[in-house]
């Protein structure tokens, strides 16, 4: 995705996110989120992010290891518009 105008380097690349885990046995489970700031427009007044979810699970056969995992990924454009004072709005 293209970002018009001058980007904002100071919030390009913040990322936010955790993981939590159990493992009891040969049973192990996670589960994480994250979120990342991949573009900022101050013209625009646009700040694109991409967040990540994602919950994965392993069992250990000692001889073998079986793993699984489903991830989800969404990418968003967050606009910001400030209405100008004593605007009218006029709809036909």
């Amino acid at each position: 995705m293209l970002n018009p105008g001058a980007v904002a380097v100071t919030r390009t690349g913040r990322y936010a996110g955790g993981r939590f885990g159990n493992l009891k046995g040969p049973l192990d489970i996670a589960v994480s989120y994250g979120k990342s700031t991949t573009g900022d427009s101050y013209y625009a007044a646009t700040t694109d992010s991409v967040k990540i979810a994602n919950l994965g699970a392993s069992y250990d056969l000692c001889i073998l290891k079986l793993f699984g995992e489903t991830s989800r990924a969404k990418q968003a454009r967050d606009v910001e518009v400030t209405p100008l004072r004593g605007a009218w709005l006029m709809s036909i």
